[in-house]
């Protein structure tokens, strides 16, 4: 028998999936064998396991994976999770049984302005805002999405703008940045700056 790719099986060629606007820095692709090591051969992280706490909050939060993560880099007795919130109460179980948050909540749509006053500020913000309303998977409906999930960025945002917190990471698919959501694509990093 021969190995390799069966008559009909969508495996065998990869198709390269049109990505977001890069940054400067990351339009080099990912890091390489060569960028690497120098680290590689310091025998230790490049991070420094010691030093003050990265305070770290989330929204949209799933299972958190930035704070793995950031164990990962050698951070991870540095690293304090001041909260986190999904919509999800089995995604909230496991929060509550594996990060331990300060702040656990639910729902960020359903979060005041005052909620957000209320919480610590932090170093590292992350959001992994819904990906159904962009994704061909999902409906696709964008901002038009029924349960109000393409809107939840505009509560991302809020956070970012009232707290200002020292750095942020945000996640979505890449059909956010397809033509059908271009315009709302657009006016994120817009709405960022």
């Amino acid at each position: 028998k021969k190995k390799g790719k069966k008559p009909g099986c969508p495996m065998g060629k990869k198709k390269r999936l049109p990505g977001a606007a890069p940054t400067r820095e990351g339009a080099g692709g990912p890091v390489t064998e060569a960028e690497l090591e120098p680290f590689l051969q310091m025998r230790f992280f490049p991070c420094a396991r010691e030093g003050s706490v990265i305070r770290v909050g989330s929204d949209c939060s799933g299972l958190d994976s930035v704070v793995p993560a950031l164990g990962q880099m050698g951070l991870g007795n540095r690293v304090r999770l001041e909260f986190s919130h999904d919509k999800d109460p089995r995604c909230r179980d496991f929060l509550a049984a594996v990060h331990h948050p300060r702040v656990l909540g639910g729902d960020v749509q359903d979060r005041s302005v005052e909620c957000i006053e209320d919480l610590q500020n932090v170093d590292l913000y992350t959001a992994g805002f819904p990906c159904q309303p962009w994704s061909p998977e999902g409906k696709g409906q964008g901002l038009a999405n029924k349960q109000r999930r393409g809107k939840i960025f505009d509560q991302v945002a809020q956070f970012i703008d009232q707290k200002s917190p020292k750095s942020f990471l945000l996640e979505n698919v890449a059909a956010l940045t397809y033509v059908g959501h271009k315009k709302a694509f657009e006016k994120m990093p817009a709405t960022l700056r």
